[in-house]
């Protein structure tokens, strides 16, 4: 008798709790598509969206996170969806997508402004690392050098407070950037990567970008000078080589949508 009457109470509650994921989802959904529209939507970016990017370090993507994400075999590219929210910051959406451009599963970066990172991006300008292995990721690597040059001209644009330009492709401005998945699961394929950084930057064309740099779980950025690594790895006997690279060469929308 015991049990029968257990069983309507165990579905009621796996029912309940179905509905709270959904209402969970549906509410992340939202949230997410009012961050674009309004990224989309605001003409003119205020002195108050000005005053946060100054600020601002870079967007923190956990690691653990985008690992699990990874793990979805209909997952084939990941994007990182810009968007404003109603404090005027640009926020940034890392999302899995399936060969039909439907989100998978997301998150939210967050915000870092700690500027004690500027350090190690002034440090790039006269690092003299160069890649040792060529891989699968070679066209997304980006040269320490010119990481810190695409960097470095945000930070300019930024306090020319004149970006429309540089953030719009035909007067639309950039929706998101793609990478294909096996680049992002190169990026955190070390167990010394902790996080991704994005630092948005400015490329070659004058166009906006995002910058990737792998931190150690010291919250350090992942670098290396010569062959040697800038900083502390919790388990340096298991380093790979991929650990130290810089990514770029996103697939920015518009011009290229997927």
């Amino acid at each position: 008798m015991k049990t029968k009457k257990l069983v309507p109470l165990l579905l009621t509650a796996i029912l309940f709790i179905a509905c709270l994921n959904e209402q969970f989802t549906e509410s992340e959904h939202d949230f997410s598509t009012t961050l674009q529209e309004k990224w989309n939507g605001d003409k003119e970016l205020s002195g108050s969206f000005y005053k946060n990017q100054t600020t601002l370090s870079h967007y923190h993507s956990d690691a653990k996170k985008i690992r699990e994400i990874l793990q979805n075999r209909n997952v084939v590219k990941f994007r990182f969806i810009l968007g404003l929210n109603y404090n005027s910051e640009m926020t940034i959406e890392v999302a899995g997508v399936d060969e039909h451009g439907m989100i998978i599963a997301s998150f939210q970066s967050t915000f870092n402004a700690n500027n004690n990172y500027q350090y190690s991006i002034n440090k790039l300008q006269n690092n003299s690392y160069t890649y040792q292995r060529l891989s699968n990721s070679s066209t997304h690597l980006l040269p320490y050098k010119t990481a810190y040059t695409y960097i470095t001209e945000w930070q300019k644009a930024l306090q020319s407070t004149k970006i429309e330009d540089i953030i719009s492709y035909r007067g639309t401005r950039i929706r998101y950037f793609s990478l294909p998945k096996q680049i992002v699961a190169e990026m955190v394929a070390s167990e010394n990567v902790n996080a991704i950084a994005m630092f948005l930057a400015v490329n070659s064309k004058k166009k906006l970008t995002l910058v990737f740099i792998q931190k150690a779980h010291d919250q350090s950025l992942l670098l290396k000078d010569e062959n040697h690594y800038i900083g502390f790895l919790s388990k340096q006997s298991n380093s790979n080589n991929d650990e130290g690279n810089i990514y770029d060469f996103t697939e920015p929308c518009p011009d290229l949508c997927d």
